[in-house]
């Protein structure tokens, strides 16, 4: 039995947070489509988790009033600023090229000004210098306070030698 098929099963007996919960898992395992994308966000609308379909409409081909709804919605709580919005997307909902998405997704993407941040080379490109930067103080401070320790040690111990042979 395939994780699809548990998932309707599991709708069927009413269990939808369970079957959000595997198609989720699905979508991680298999990767972005949209088909499934919009299965999940309609599984949450039904269970009256607007935020979330909003959150998974807004990279699905699923159109309607309702679907504008909630993903209006999940970009006011997001705080309405682009990178936020972004930042809120499950990884695999992210993909390497904007291209890759399908046509619709791309229109309404674009609409919200997404299209700069939502393609993860882009976040790479954008945030490589501060990555290595940021590594690189890390390290330098952790080594710091390393030596400081040993230094501190020795002393310490230095002391209570001289105070033991005195």
């Amino acid at each position: 039995m395939s994780a699809l098929e548990r998932a309707q099963e599991d709708i069927e007996q009413g269990h939808y947070g369970l079957a959000r919960q595997r198609l989720t898992s699905y979508l991680v395992s298999k990767g972005y489509d949209a088909e499934l994308v919009a299965k999940i966000a309609q599984l949450s609308y039904d269970m009256h988790d607007v935020h979330q379909a909003g959150r998974y409409w807004l990279v699905s081909e699923a159109e309607g009033e309702h679907v504008d709804e909630a993903i209006a919605l999940f970009v006011k709580r997001s705080g309405s600023v682009p990178s936020l919005v972004v930042n809120q997307l499950p990884r695999v909902l992210r993909l390497p090229s904007f291209q890759d998405y399908p046509e619709a997704v791309r229109r309404r993407i674009s609409s919200l000004g997404l299209e700069g941040l939502i393609c993860m080379d882009a976040r790479k490109r954008e945030g490589a210098d501060s990555g290595v930067w940021g590594d690189r103080l890390m390290l330098v401070g952790c080594l710091t306070v390393t030596v400081l320790l040993v230094v501190v040690f020795l002393i310490g111990l230095g002391t209570i030698i001289r105070w033991l042979f005195s």
